[in-house]
């Protein structure tokens, strides 16, 4: 029998392991802490054996690999697209008590299936979760409202918001899976609490209409009919094209907020595209965001990602689409 309860213990038993109020963990299948997850997300070994027994088979020859260092655990380490996964938002409406969680998985390449679960704990005791399975797509993404949720008292009273995903990646002989998570020590100040607008100035549609997508082009101009909103020169690091796409906007706070000065602390700035996600990896100074008011500031991020687009797209020979 299925037993969320023990589930949702190994999972946050990870998670209560970090010294980061959030991020996310790709699983070591041959750690048996990681490994437990992914058995009791599919039931435990014995169920995972009975229903599942084509994944259970690919559990086991991932585990080989990572144990014989055949595999690396995926990540936000490397250059050009990569699998990511993350807790994308966390909102709470103090007035109605009500707590909105939502995150993805992106992969570099389509998948057969991808299996999420979301969890939200109070104080590391599960309130609240849902799963979801998306087939046939390289894209999923879990949501979850949850009702009746007082707001936090203080430091030692906390809110975790977990999803975990496994997927497996269509022609391959494995599987994959990662834990994302977000901590929260106080729900006293929410965004809309907090901000009243927010205006992207980039990326923005230029000369696409805004039902189309943002295009971006590197080192050609547009081909017959075709519109850009973004072309940028062709310059390469290692033969590699460099990653570009400007990165602006406005907030304005609510008026009982006065804005003070601008900190970069952890920043997380994401491309998902349908081939994986790329990362900004340039560095972000604090100068990055500028006063204008007491209720408004901008923010202007350095239109170098510091990463590259991998060998088998060539500049010069495809757009890309934001």
């Amino acid at each position: 029998m299925y037993d969320i309860e023990v589930y949702s213990r190994e999972i946050y038993r990870i998670v209560s392991g970090s010294s980061q109020q959030r991020g996310t963990i790709f699983l070591d299948f041959a750690n048996e802490d990681h490994y437990r997850c992914v058995n009791e997300m599919f039931g435990g070994e014995d169920r995972f054996k009975k229903d599942f027994p084509a994944h259970y088979l690919l559990a086991q020859k991932t585990r080989q690999d990572y144990a014989a260092n055949r595999a690396m655990a995926a990540g936000p380490n490397q250059q050009g697209f990569e699998n990511y996964a993350e807790v994308q938002d966390v909102f709470y409406k103090k007035s109605d008590k009500q707590l909105y969680s939502c995150g993805y998985m992106n992969l570099v390449g389509e998948s057969d299936v991808i299996y999420q679960t979301l969890f939200v704990y109070r104080n590391g005791e599960r309130v609240d979760q849902t799963s979801k399975f998306t087939y046939g797509s390289s894209f999923a993404s879990i949501d979850l409202t949850t009702n009746n949720i007082e707001p936090l008292g203080g430091q030692n009273d906390d809110l975790t918001i977990v999803i975990h995903s496994s997927a497996k990646p269509k022609g391959k002989e494995n599987l994959l899976s990662a834990i994302s998570y977000d901590a929260k020590n106080s729900l006293n100040s929410t965004l809309d609490e907090v901000v009243k607008t927010i205006n992207v100035d980039d990326p923005r549609h230029i000369n696409t209409a805004p039902t189309q997508d943002i295009m971006v082009a590197y080192g050609r101009t547009p081909s017959s009919g075709e519109r850009i909103d973004y072309p940028y020169p062709e310059e390469r690091v290692k033969q590699l094209q460099k990653v570009f796409l400007a990165n602006s906007g406005t907030v304005e706070l609510q008026d009982n907020v006065k804005f003070i000065k601008g900190h970069v602390s952890q920043t997380d700035i994401v491309l998902n595209h349908d081939l994986g996600t790329i990362w900004y990896r340039s560095n972000i100074p604090d100068s990055a965001i500028r006063k204008i008011d007491d209720t408004h500031f901008a923010w202007n991020i350095d239109k170098d990602w510091g990463n590259v687009i991998p060998s088998s797209i060539a500049a010069g020979t495809s757009a890309m689409e934001h």
